[in-house]
């Protein structure tokens, strides 16, 4: 009997958990990369494939594109503004302040698995325009976990943050 009343108890916790990731109000700036953050991205299943690569910097979304990062040919730049709203390539992506079932399409708030591993808090939303318009995820402190670009869709596969150095020279 302790074991089925401990499951219940763990099943409880865990949708109690989701209903306040659900209900909490979030900021564009809980999800957005920090100045200085490279993601390297795989087709999702496909590890061995030629890898994306994001790069953020003060005002611009890099991407480039080949098996090793400083090698990799840009394939494209779009404006970033993460002043208040994160806005990428003039579309608003993730308004200022949120909540699940918003004016963007928000799917969820929950963990979410990438090729990289598991993020335990992440954004699900449908990109309506643009050059990122379909499921994208970003994961909390981190960034985009998953995009779409195009007609194809990409997975987390690998990620570096600043420094520390470089996030003091940052508030500078």
């Amino acid at each position: 009997m302790r074991v089925g009343l401990l499951g219940l108890l763990l099943v409880a916790c865990g949708s109690e958990e989701e209903s306040a990731l659900s209900s909490r109000t979030w900021t564009a700036a809980d999800f957005t990369p920090s100045q200085y953050t490279v993601l390297e991205y795989v087709p999702p299943g496909r590890g061995e494939a030629t890898p994306l690569w994001l790069t953020v910097t003060a005002n611009k979304w890099l991407i480039a594109s080949g098996t090793d990062y400083d090698e990799a040919a840009e394939t494209a730049s779009w404006t970033a503004v993460a002043e208040q709203a994160l806005t990428v390539a003039n579309v608003e992506t993730l308004p200022k302040i949120f909540e699940v079932g918003d004016t963007i399409e928000v799917i969820s708030i929950d963990t979410r698995e990438t090729w990289y591993g598991v993020f335990e808090v992440a954004l699900t939303i449908d990109i309506s325009s643009g050059p990122l318009q379909g499921e994208a995820a970003f994961a909390e402190g981190i960034g985009p976990i998953f995009l779409t670009v195009g007609a194809s869709t990409w997975d987390l596969a690998s990620y570096a943050l600043p420094t520390e150095d470089v996030q003091e020279a940052q508030a500078e």
